[in-house]
């Protein structure tokens, strides 16, 4: 199975968020044309569980699917994976995700890798929190208009007998699941209608050009693995880290040295090289952000990914000669996730993010 493979899972993951925003840019005209004058409403569902207008039959279908057990006897169909605040993400929310972007995904809860499952959890979550700040901004799509789009959408289909909830069903989620997803997608196109004209894209391109111009960074790397929970020993991690790039600044060893003695990474006995690598790529947003940071020669603060603690050295530059014209998807892809975290950072006290039940 594709989500199986480990070099694809792993690249997969990095790319889900891309491929999530991308996915709200084909969003149908007929949905694009009911955004236009919405009005404001108070915020809906907080995310700290405070206030909640989740009708009582809402509620008790959402309880419902907790007792329900897959034929297989798995116990996954709509099992919680996470939490961001008080508010449950769910097995159907992660398979949604994955079919909202062609993917397979893994029929049992208990073959997919965690790596995968962790990254769609956090992207879940960070889309909930974004739309609690798009409320907060009263920006926030209204229920009421997301009912009004889906009768539209029911009547529209001739010669049978069709309720939302059948349309809910071809989505796989419960109809109350479809709603929020809908409202999601809506107030995020709304957001973003004046936020990627080719003016807006073509600054994006002139004040990040080496991200797209086709450069690429010859790059080594230092590697102390941890797991995102384990925070003393990241924070361990990246002290020591931070006390070897000193001894590497003041000649006492080089990074191909610290590389080979400390380094748990797969490159640990070539002196922590990866190669010459792109901007787009299979890397960890993190860590090739961090990366093109850099000045050629220059050896970066240690930075987390979900790997661990890393130590980036760029000990070369060669500079690419792309236009506008031919980066202009990947500047439109690359804005997108700037304006989703920007949305994301804004909401203040964001509630916490937990994995598992």
């Amino acid at each position: 199975m594709f989500l199986r493979k480990k070099g694809q899972v792993v690249r997969f993951a990095f790319l889900t968020l891309a491929m999530l925003m991308m996915n709200l840019l084909v969003i149908g005209e007929s949905l694009r044309a009911q955004v236009d004058q919405l009005p404001d409403e108070e915020l809906q569902e907080r995310l700290s569980g405070q206030a909640s207008e989740v009708s009582a039959n809402e509620e008790k279908e959402r309880n419902s699917q907790d007792a329900e057990v897959k034929a297989d006897g798995s116990g996954s169909q709509d099992k919680i994976v996470g939490r961001v605040g008080k508010q449950p993400i769910r097995w159907s929310d992660v398979k949604y995700r994955w079919k909202s972007m062609s993917i397979e995904a893994t029929p049992k809860l208990e073959s997919v890798d965690p790596v995968l499952l962790r990254e769609s959890i956090t992207t879940i979550a960070q889309q909930r929190i974004a739309m609690a700040e798009l409320d907060r901004r009263k920006l926030g799509v209204t229920n009421a208009e997301v009912d009004q789009w889906i009768e539209r959408r029911v009547a529209a289909i001739e010669g049978a007998s069709v309720s939302a909830d059948d349309l809910a069903d071809r989505e796989g989620l419960p109809l109350s699941q479809w709603r929020q997803e809908l409202r999601w997608q809506m107030s995020w196109q709304r957001y973003l209608r004046d936020r990627l004209s080719e003016e807006r894209l073509k600054e994006y391109f002139e004040s990040h050009r080496e991200r797209f111009d086709g450069t690429e960074l010859e790059v080594f790397h230092v590697l102390i693995k941890c797991e995102p929970d384990q925070f003393t020993q990241r924070k361990e991690a990246k002290n020591r880290l931070a006390d070897l790039r000193e001894k590497i600044a003041k000649g006492e060893i080089t990074f191909e040295q610290v590389a080979q003695s400390t380094s748990q990474g797969a490159t640990a006995k070539e002196g922590g090289r990866l190669g010459w690598l792109a901007y787009e790529g299979a890397m960890p947003q993190p860590f090739i952000r961090a990366a093109f940071e850099l000045k050629e020669g220059e050896v970066g603060q240690p930075i987390e990914t979900v790997f661990g603690v890393h130590l980036i050295w760029v000990k070369s530059i060669q500079k690419g000669q792309k236009d506008f014209g031919r980066s202009i998807a990947a500047v439109r892809r690359s804005l997108l996730e700037h304006l989703f975290e920007e949305i994301v950072q804004s909401y203040p006290n964001p509630p916490e993010i937990s994995y598992g039940e």
